[in-house]
Parts: C-alpha cells; structure tokens; sequence
C-alpha cells in the first residue's frame, strides 16, 4: 500500500488494489494530487492570529520568531587582519536637509513643526519602544510585501500605539540584478528572502532620515479587534492591522540599534547595541558615554570579554550600522558621533588584546 499524507482513505482504497489493478495506483495519485492542488498555501498568519503574550506591550518574538543575535557571526575582516580596518573610513557622506513637507505628509499634526524640534520633543512622550516583532519570507520571483499586517498589542502598549510596520530586509544578491541565467537559478525557495517586521511611528523616522522615502500616512481609524477582554492576572489584548512599509537597508541585524535611537534619543543605548558589554549599564546609569574614564572601561570590559575574532565580529555589526545610516541618511549629528566612538573603541579593545596576546606568547 502506497502511504501518502495526501490521499484520503477514498484514495488508499485505490491503492490498495494497485497489485491486482495497475490503473488503480496512478489514479490514486492523481487524486492525490489534485487534492493537494486545493490545498492553500500559508504564506502568513491568518487575520486576528492570537499568539501567547508576553508581559510587554508587544508580543516581541511570537513562535518561530527569534531576535538577532547581539555577536554577528561572521567576522569583518579575518583576526590576524584586524590593522587594516584602520583604513576602514565612517565618514559622513553629504546628506540633504530634512524634508519638512514629507513629515507633515506622514503626520499631518506635525505641520510647521521644525525637524529638530520634533526629534528634542519625541523624548518627552515617553514613547515605549517597540522591537522585532515577526519575521516573514518572500519566496522569489514575488517580491512585494503585504499591504497590511496583524499586530498583537496589550493594552499597555495601546497608549503609544505605533502607524506603520517597517518591512526591513536585505538587497537582493548581485546574481539577482544581473546575468539572467544565475537570476533563474535564484529562484528557489532557499533563495528567500528575510523580512523583519519592526512596528514603529513613521513620523519620528521621517524627521531622522532624509533618504527615507516618502511614507503615506496611516488610517485615522486602524481597524481593531478585541482579543481577550482584561482579566485579573491577563491584561487586554487586541490587534491593530497596520500599513507595511518596505524598508531595504544593506545590514538588517544592526537597524535595532537605529530604532533605540530614534525612539530614545540616547546614545548610550545606541553604543550598549553596538558593543554589548558589562560595564555599559554602569556607564549609562552615569548618564553618558563620552569621558576618558567611561570610555576605558568599555575597553576594559571588551577586552576582557571577547578575542580577536569576536571583536572583529563587532566590527562587522558597526560598519553594517554606518553603511545603514547613509542610506537612510541620518541627518542628527549625535547619532554619528556615537558612531565614531563606538568605533575607536572597538579599535582600542582590539589593541588590547593584541598586546595581550603578543605578551603571552613572550612569556
């Protein structure tokens, strides 16, 4: 008897007698497969979708969704070539002014509002900011986004409730955009592609970034449905169904760090995400990163944390954020200060540990 998870008892009944009857078995799996025709394929979640909450105002990873991992693994330059990213240059290319009229366009309230003010003045919202929450997959040749997703909010996150879902993936490959033989062979299903959802207000990205495309601004009434009302030990929780803007950027695991900025407008925060270390909550506690005495214990704490080839991991996440910032073109000049200190001190750490090893092998 042929086993098949498609063929439905009716069917097996007709492979059954595939020995005595030999037009028996490839009738059955042409119902099979017919059968499996009508089959729809999931390619994502359903509306109203109620996935288990965590005790945050966003369900942040629902299941099968995991964050980026803090060490990038894949080194930037190999170890024992950590000197040339001396050469490595994060300077600031020529960006253009904000385009006030692009804010108003998202958020109409903020019309005639500077672009610094609405960035100083976001601070004071205490706007709760707001991670990766999903991740879903284009399988080529499709390349567009949903219109429209599903997010599963509490209702502590109702108050500060974000427009948009930022759609945040990858450049498509060299071999895509050019020779049309390898841009045939790229399109199986192992050549998908990874989009990040990350649910955020748009009008605060527009203040921050020159080269973002202009963002439609959303519904006045989002539609949303109520989950499960609130109960003593659960809270309520709804789903709002938000605009999905696609946002292509050359390194999607480091745009986090560009959220906690914008959203916080702390550059502590920026450089902890950067260069995750020990002594970073010490150092923001103190209320800032720059000063020689905070600065050499991050480099203290790098050092002693990581090798060389972990912090040429690092190294790969800081140039992944710079290459993000220009095509973005972050326009607040604290963000690319940060930025360059981030990177002198990776670049001290480094020097650390090489004394440190070239020491131990003296010995």
């Amino acid at each position: 008897m042929v086993k098949c998870k498609y063929i439905t008892p009716k069917h097996r009944a007709y492979a059954a007698t595939a020995r005595v009857n030999k037009i028996a078995l490839p009738r059955a799996l042409f119902m099979a497969a017919k059968y499996r025709a009508r089959k729809p394929i999931p390619t994502l979640p359903p509306a109203w979708i109620c996935a288990p909450m965590k005790e945050d105002a966003l369900s942040f990873h629902p299941p099968g969704s995991k964050p980026y991992p803090m060490l990038p693994p894949v080194p930037l330059v190999p170890p024992e070539q950590w000197r040339s990213l001396y050469s490595f240059s994060l300077k600031r290319p020529p960006i253009p002014d904000i385009d006030q009229k692009r804010i108003a366009y998202t958020q109409p309230e903020y019309e005639g509002l500077p672009p610094a003010h609405i960035r100083d003045a976001w601070v004071f919202m205490n706007y709760r900011p707001l991670g990766l929450y999903d991740r879903i997959f284009v399988d080529p040749p499709k390349t567009r986004l949903p219109n429209w997703y599903n997010v599963i909010i509490k209702d502590l996150g109702l108050a500060s409730c974000p427009t948009h879902v930022f759609g945040v993936y990858n450049y498509a490959p060299a071999a895509e955009l050019g020779d049309p033989v390898q841009r045939q062979a790229r399109r199986g299903l192992k050549f998908r592609r990874v989009v990040a959802l990350f649910p955020t207000h748009a009008a605060i990205w527009a203040a921050h970034c020159a080269k973002l495309p202009a963002i439609a601004p959303a519904p006045r009434d989002l539609p949303v449905q109520l989950l499960s009302p609130a109960m003593v030990a659960r809270p309520t929780r709804s789903a709002i169904r938000m605009p999905v803007v696609p946002v292509p950027v050359p390194y999607p695991p480091r745009f986090f760090a560009l959220v906690m900025f914008v959203t916080t407008y702390s550059t502590g925060l920026f450089i902890g995400h950067l260069l995750p270390c020990e002594h970073i909550h010490y150092v923001l506690h103190e209320g800032a990163v720059e000063g020689d005495a905070n600065c050499e214990k991050l480099v203290g704490d790098l050092a002693h944390n990581y090798g060389m080839r972990e912090l040429c991991c690092l190294a790969r996440g800081v140039y992944g954020t710079y290459h993000n910032m220009c095509v973005l073109g972050m326009v607040d000049d604290r963000i690319w200060e940060a930025l360059h200190l981030a990177w002198k001190i990776l670049l001290k750490a480094m020097e650390t540990v090489d004394e440190r090893v070239r020491q131990e092998a003296q010995a």
